[in-house]
Formats: C-alpha cells, structure tokens, sequence
C-alpha cells in the first residue's frame, strides 16, 4: 500500500505575507517532546490556552498535524536519530534503546553505552561507562552544521542520553543529560573532560535537591474533557507517590515524571541561549511527558497536567529566546520521536474516537494486552529448553526485539534454526502478539520509502539481514496487536507505552516557526515524511540543500546566508 505522503496539502487559512529578514545573528532550536502523539496535540490543542508556547508556534509559524515515521520500531532512539538524519533505522543503524546486560539477564543497558568513554558531572571524569555515537552510520544535522561552519556552537540538552545525542552530534559544544543515578547533569568523556560552567552554575549539585517540589494540580474540571478522571484504571504508581495529586517529586524517577524534569532542561537552556556567543543550533529534548505517560498514561490527567506545563515552558522559553536575541532572531523546529498506545484498560465508552466509527490514528476501541517482558523471557527460554535442553538460550527482550543468549550462539546452525522455530512459535501463542519476524529473514533491499505496509516498516526498522544481531536489534522482531504493547517496568503492570507500526505511534506533529521563511497561521493536514524535521531544520540553518530524498522543508525562499550576521 503507498502512503499519501505526496498527497496535496490541505491549508486552513491563507498563506500571509512572509516577514522582512532581522539583520541579526539568528538561534535555530530543535525541539523533541518524547511521546507527544499526532493525535494528542490535534485533540488537545484547543485546550491549551492563547498565550502558550504551542497556540504561539502555530499563530507564527505552521502546524503540520500529521508527520509519520517510515519504520517501525517507535522509540525513542529511533525517532530522534531518524529526526536528525533524515533517514530511517536501516541506514542510520539505530534500531533500538537497549540491550539486554549481559552480566545480568535481569537487567537493560543503554544501546550506546560505550566501555572506551566516561561519565562526566562537575566533579570531571568518573569511572562509570557513559554513552556515545560509535554506533551511528551516517551524520546529524549537527554534523553537516560543524562540516559547512567549523566555528558553530552546538548545545544538546536532554533528561536522556538517547535524546541528547543525535541532536549533538559526534562534535557538539556541549551535550547535557540528566543522570538518574547519580542524580546529577552528566556528559561523556566522548565530548568533554569537563562540563561547561553555564550549565554547572545552572544546577548545583543533586538535582532533586533544586526541583523536588511537590507536583500540584493546578488545572480545574472545567479545562478537562468532560468525565476525565483521577486515578483512571491502569494508571500506575511509583514508589514513594500514590495515584492522585499532589505527587512528590523527590527522587530521580519521581523528578523525571514530572514537570520538574521539563523545568530542568529549560533552565539549562536558558543558560545556554545567555552565553556570550549563543549556540547556532540548540537542540532541546523535553522527555517528561513520556515519563508520565509511561507512568499514568497518555490519557491521565497527569497527562494533561504535563502538556498544559511544558505548554507554558515553552511559551517561557520563547520569551527568553526573545529577549537575548530579539522575535526575530531564532528560529524552532519542534516535533515528536514517537507517538503513544491507550491503555488497554481504557474502557471502550470512553474512547471518544470510537464512536466515530473510524479513527484517522487507528487506535483501538477496547482491549489490548500487556506483556511481562521478564516473564516471557523465561517461558521462551523454557521453550528452547524443551528442545534442546539447557538454558540460556534467550537473553531477554528489549522492546519490539527478541535478543537470544550465548548458548544459542554457540550452538551449531541446525540447532540454532530448532531452536528459534520454537521460540518463534511461543511468542507468537501469546496474546497481544500478531506476527513474529526474523530480522535474519527480512529482505536485503527495503520497499522505496513511501511504501507503509507492515512488512516495509519492519524492513526499515533494522539493519540489514547478514548484519550482527546486535545491529538488527534482535533475532526475532515481534510485531504487537493494536493496544499492545511491552511493560516498561517504570510502573509495573501498569502505565502507557508505544513501539507499534500503527499511526497511534508512528504519527507525530510538527511545527515550525520563523518570521523570515516559514508561512504563518497555516496548518498542514499532512501526512508528511518525518524527513521534513531535517530537511527544515537544514534550511533554517542555511546548510546546503541535501540530496533528493522524502520530506519537504517547510522555510522557503534563499536562506544561504542564515547564521551569519547580515549587513
């Protein structure tokens, strides 16, 4: 099936007048907010108030409502490198957030934690492994920015170091992320010896100890849909809270679910935007609306609660942006890195799309499983053992991926091929699973990238088939049922998610705002190739025009001179 992604865009208003160009040094700033669904933000945009970062972007600037995504694994890793490269998980080799420790099968480690680097807080160097790009195929946005202008400033400011990284790039001037273990601002020896002063001067020491205030509700029934409530079946709880407001914030995990995590890379932000010489490029990742979706769900009032906070970052990020650089000196780019599943406790009465008849997000009008990513785990590796004997023959599952253990390495081709024929079979007896596919199996050469059918997407996901497992995620890529999806294990047994191929999860807003370039008032329909986000980003920065390609920039007219002063 071909996607509509040529399809003539539909306008909501006239396109006005474009802006005379500022005579300034201009800020271009990326903004991922992890988990921001397409059809969240269509829903609820109405809600949010005239004088919020969002109403702003799309009264300056254009809303495209609908983006997708050309793979198939929605997460995190995937969408931001997918944003910032323009192109999908088969060529940038990002394929997942994790993998399974292989010292502790119980345990998940970060997809770039990398032995040859080092953490980094204001105390230097640790002696803890930290995280890099060494995976990475291709260049970022911020790549091709050092490769055209050497002296440009990079900052990446994230609660993630997967939502940090691609923004930054392999040379970036400062790359910050949240350390949850240490409860401190970190970067890597892979960057830095040392962190920059702004950012230590920005947050002193423990974080918690700077933004653990209690979360409170502030937003009155009446800012709410109708019959929205608290403590919603399926909505989570994280040790030290309970499910209804106010929620501490006073550990790391409570901090990170909360606005206060918002609050964090804002302030950083804000530093950076001060300095003497701004960042050309300030790539922003807002991470605690995924947090609280993960916890309580995207359909909490926690969730609205969130949006309607960061609303208001924004709108205080922009007003910053303004006042050190003038409204027309900086540009935003701001988009999702993925999208987000309902709860499969939801119940069907309340799914508004559903008495619709049809939903243009395929979402589901009941049901849903959740899968025991630990306890299936185990029942595969029984599976094989009833085989074979033994066990170890599964690592564990790092969502959409099946990873297999040294054992099923180590065996001889024949064995391997029993053996995961039978763990093929068990999980896909399981309910909630609707196909189970082995990367090894999947074609050398994907459909062109305007193909969405399941098997297109899946392709795109993963690197190709006589790649090392460790580069195609997994042996076995297991394709979820609409309204599945993984337990996280941030709230266990309960709490939202997303990593499916339906348009829940693979659709993602954006939104662009520049008074020089970018058409103001209008809203796109779309859908549109998540390669727009690069290539917008691209001409806002004045980067010389990347080769034909999905996506469209959405700054017209010539922008050869942009980030540098003009006379």
């Amino acid at each position: 099936m071909k996607a509509p992604i040529a399809a003539a865009l539909v306008l909501a208003c006239a396109t006005p007048a474009l802006a005379k160009a500022p005579t300034r040094t201009r800020v271009v700033v990326t903004v991922v907010v992890d988990q921001l669904a397409a059809w969240a933000l269509d829903e609820r945009r109405a809600l949010l108030p005239a004088d919020g970062g969002f109403a702003r972007l799309v009264r300056e600037g254009t809303y495209v409502k609908e983006m997708r995504y050309a793979h198939a694994a929605t997460d995190t890793a995937p969408g931001h490198a997918s944003l910032y490269t323009g192109v999908p998980p088969r060529q940038s080799g990002i394929v997942c957030n994790e993998r399974v420790d292989p010292t502790d099968r119980a345990r998940r480690v970060s997809y770039f934690l990398d032995p040859s680097v080092q953490l980094v807080d204001e105390r230097g160097p640790s002696q803890q492994p930290a995280s890099s790009l060494r995976r990475l195929r291709v260049d970022t946005l911020a790549d091709r920015l050092r490769a055209e202008r050497p002296d440009a400033r990079v900052v990446a400011i994230s609660l993630k170091d997967r939502g940090v990284l691609f923004g930054g790039g392999k040379k970036p001037s400062a790359a910050i992320w949240y350390d949850l273990k240490s409860d401190r601002i970190v970067t890597t020896t892979a960057y830095a010896s040392v962190l920059p002063t702004w950012a230590v001067n920005a947050v002193h020491g423990s974080v918690t100890a700077a933004y653990g205030k209690p979360w409170q509700r502030t937003l009155p029934d009446a800012a709410l849909p109708a019959g929205l409530i608290d403590d919603r079946p399926g909505e989570g709880v994280l040790s030290g809270t309970s499910r209804h407001f106010p929620h501490a914030t006073d550990t790391p995990e409570l901090l990170r679910a909360s606005p206060a995590g918002d609050r964090l890379v804002f302030d950083l932000a804000r530093a950076a935007i001060a300095e003497a010489a701004p960042p050309a490029l300030l790539a922003l990742s807002f991470s605690s609306y995924d947090y609280v979706a993960h916890v309580y769900g995207s359909d909490s009032i926690e969730s609205y609660e969130e949006l309607f906070a960061l609303d208001r970052t924004l709108a205080e990020l922009m007003r910053a942006l303004d006042e050190r650089l003038g409204a027309g000196g900086w540009s935003m780019v701001l988009a999702a890195d993925h999208g987000a599943s309902p709860l499969p406790e939801t119940p069907t009465a309340v799914r508004a799309w559903c008495r619709a008849g049809t939903d243009r997000w395929q979402r589901p009008c009941s049901g849903g499983h959740r899968l025991d990513r630990a306890a299936l785990s185990e029942q595969l590796d029984l599976a094989a053992s009833s085989i074979m004997g033994g066990r170890g023959w599964v690592a564990g599952i790092v969502d959409p991926y099946v990873q297999l253990g040294e054992r099923y390495y180590a065996a001889e081709p024949s064995v391997r091929a029993r053996v995961l024929q039978a763990i093929s079979a068990a999980m896909a007896r399981e309910p909630g699973v609707a196909r189970v596919l082995e990367t090894a199996k999947l074609p050398a050469t994907c459909p062109s990238i305007d193909v969405e059918t399941i098997d297109a997407l899946v392709c795109r996901a993963t690197a190709p088939p006589d790649s090392p497992e460790v580069e195609r995620g997994g042996e076995l890529y297991v394709l979820l049922s609409p309204g599945s999806f993984f337990d996280t294990q941030i709230a266990p047994r309960a709490g939202g998610s997303h990593g499916t191929p339906y348009l829940f999860d693979r659709a993602v807003p954006l939104l662009v705002r520049d008074l020089d370039c970018v058409a103001r008032g209008v809203v796109v329909e779309g859908p549109i190739s998540f390669a727009s986000f690069h290539r917008t980003a691209a001409a806002l920065l004045g980067l010389t025009e990347p080769a034909a390609g999905p996506g469209r920039s959405f700054c017209a007219g010539p922008m050869k001179d942009r980030g540098r002063s003009r006379r």
